[in-house]
């Protein structure tokens, strides 16, 4: 069961990019300027609706929103900057790693003195391959999902990285052969298929 995760996938970022440049992309991001919306069922029903088309697709424009919702234009478009302005909705860019040269999907699970279990966290959750950190329960109480560029770097960081930290007493590794969904969508090989149907629900 996991208890709390540090960490999630969408947090991976591709580490391509000088601190300089993501300053400069940072600044272009769309910021929450309205009273953040803490419960999904402080939506209205229009902006439920948007939500979820925009889960769907998100280049979908506010004119194709109003024609499946059957509702103006100008009506989807204001539903979508609710959204976008209250947080509610988070563009991001959905990469997959293995296309962008980090085919090597791993899990780790380890086996930490308790009291160390909050430093580890935060130490991997540094980590450039650090996808999900969670504490667990079961034999393990951390459970580690990275991408790697292939075995000797996996290698690299289980010796180097894992190695450093005194508080590991036992580890576990296991390596991802297929995605099959990522973020409630199913994969088609390297390309991202359609949404499980009624995932947003309230």
């Amino acid at each position: 069961m996991v208890l709390e995760s540090a960490r999630l996938g969408v947090a991976w970022r591709l580490p391509r990019l000088r601190s300089d440049q993501a300053d400069a992309l940072t600044e272009h991001r769309v910021a929450a300027t309205s009273p953040q919306i803490s419960n999904i069922g402080n939506l209205s029903d229009v902006e439920f609706a948007t939500k979820r088309e925009l889960g769907r697709d998100a280049r979908i424009s506010a004119a194709e929103v109003g024609r499946i919702l059957h509702v103006s234009s100008s009506t989807a478009a204001r539903a979508i900057r609710t959204l976008l302005q209250s947080g509610a909705v988070v563009p991001r860019v959905e990469i997959e790693p293995a296309v962008v040269g980090y085919p090597l999907l791993t899990a780790v699970s380890l086996d930490v003195k308790p009291r160390a279990i909050g430093a580890v966290v935060d130490t991997l959750a540094q980590h450039p391959s650090a996808r999900m950190i969670s504490t667990v329960t079961g034999a393990s109480s951390i459970s580690f999902h990275g991408v790697f560029a292939g075995p000797v770097e996996f290698s690299q960081f289980l010796k180097d990285d894992l190695g450093a930290l005194p508080s590991v007493r036992t580890m576990s590794s296991a390596v991802g052969l297929r995605i099959a969904r990522r973020y409630w969508h199913d994969r088609d090989g390297f390309r991202i298929g359609d949404q499980v149907p009624n995932v947003l629900r309230r």
